[in-house]
């Protein structure tokens, strides 16, 4: 019985002492997955679309300013959001509640047609064939688009949406 009690507690101990490493070696920090996720957008359209060093250079270049317009973007969403949901836990009134849904709608609309805007830019950039094949993968991203997070170019994953959240 002893000894079934020591076999027990080592092997809890190395099981969460194994958990323990693995969660501390395999863990990234967000600043590493949005790297990540951005190579991973540069490596997919260069090898799927076969683009030269120009024109991937050019991308990368608009993708990077565009970072500045998605953060505004992002701020704007969290800010209409957060107003949206203190006005409903105060129990405001319906025409408050109203405003603050137009006003949460509009910042979401505006982000939208940016970044379709954004995605159209670099469709010319990649041009022909190509580029119309682009938009046919990433507009359907963003068609619904909830802003929950970034549209993901994640061609693996169930969920198109998937990305960063508005925190």
């Amino acid at each position: 019985m002893k000894f079934r009690a020591l076999t027990t507690t080592l092997v809890l101990f190395l099981a969460v002492t194994a958990g323990a490493i693995a969660y501390v070696c395999l863990r990234e920090s967000p600043a590493k997955l949005t790297a990540r996720d951005h190579d991973d957008a540069l490596l997919w359209l260069r090898s799927e679309f076969k683009l030269s060093g120009e024109k991937l250079a050019r991308i990368e270049a608009m993708h990077a300013a565009y970072q500045i317009v998605c953060e505004d973007h992002c701020r704007a969403i969290r800010d209409s959001r957060r107003t949206l949901k203190q006005l409903r836990e105060a129990k405001a009134t319906p025409p408050e509640i109203a405003a603050a849904e137009a006003k949460a709608k509009e910042v979401d609309a505006v982000c939208t047609n940016s970044l379709e805007t954004h995605m159209r830019e670099i469709a010319d950039v990649i041009g022909g064939d190509d580029g119309r094949r682009y938009l046919s993968v990433v507009l359907p991203r963003i068609a619904g688009f909830d802003h929950a997070g970034a549209p993901a170019l994640d061609l693996d994953s169930a969920n198109p949406h998937a990305g960063h959240d508005h925190h």
